[in-house]
């Protein structure tokens, strides 16, 4: 009887292996009815409802996470976008802070990026490239 327990955990750990391999390497999913995500995170199973009186129930952190990892994990769809909005409009009418992060954030992106610093041997390599043009014509 023993031996027969002992196989069985060691076959149930195997599957759980196995198991646990796909769903880390597969997006997560999300259903419309009723509208949730699911997805693995860190050896763990997570769900995430995404109608109005479930939201209120997470914790700020644990949707701002969800959000993230919507937008920033596997392959870009339109149930993730749908998902990852419906989150973001959801923290910015509740959450303050998250509020202010995102507007700087957007600010930030809107500035155009610094050029990069020449070094004195680029320079130098331009002025001729632009000396050898001058001679060419």
């Amino acid at each position: 009887m023993l031996i027969k327990i002992q196989r069985t955990t060691k076959l149930n750990e195997l599957l759980r292996e196995h198991v646990k391999e796909i769903l880390m390497k597969v997006s997560p999913e999300i259903t419309e009815d009723p509208p949730m995500v699911r997805f693995m995170t860190n050896d763990l199973f997570r769900i995430c409802y995404l109608t109005e009186d479930k939201l209120r129930d997470y914790p700020n952190n644990y949707l701002i996470s969800v959000e993230k990892y919507l937008r920033s994990t596997g392959f870009t769809s339109t149930e993730k976008d749908k998902a990852a909005d419906t989150l973001r409009r959801y923290l910015m009418e509740n959450v303050p802070y998250y509020k202010k992060r995102v507007e700087k954030g957007l600010e930030v992106h809107t500035r155009l990026p610094n050029m990069p610093k020449l070094n004195k041997k680029d320079v130098n390599i331009a002025w001729l490239w632009a000396r050898v043009g001058q001679e060419v014509e």
